[in-house]
């Protein structure tokens, strides 16, 4: 199952890649399959460049942003 996963999300970034870079959808969902993946430093990174893409869908971003920023947050307190 979990070679499924990854293979979905893999499957899911290449698919955006193929988008345009300049769309801040495509920033977004890159940065959820990145937050699914467990890469929370390139998550927000992409969703930073999504908010600034298009600030009109703050709420929308920001929830995610939040939900990933605590996800690392927890990933790195475990680490300590």
């Amino acid at each position: 199952m979990e070679k499924i996963k990854k293979a979905i999300i893999l499957l899911a970034m290449l698919c955006v890649v193929a988008c345009s870079d300049k769309r801040a959808e495509t920033h977004f969902n890159k940065g959820v399959a990145y937050g699914e993946k467990g890469d929370y430093d390139k998550a927000l990174s992409d969703y930073e460049t999504a908010l600034q893409l298009d600030p009109s869908h703050l709420s929308h971003f920001r929830e995610s942003y939040e939900e990933i920023k605590e996800r690392a947050r927890k990933a790195n307190f475990a680490k300590a």
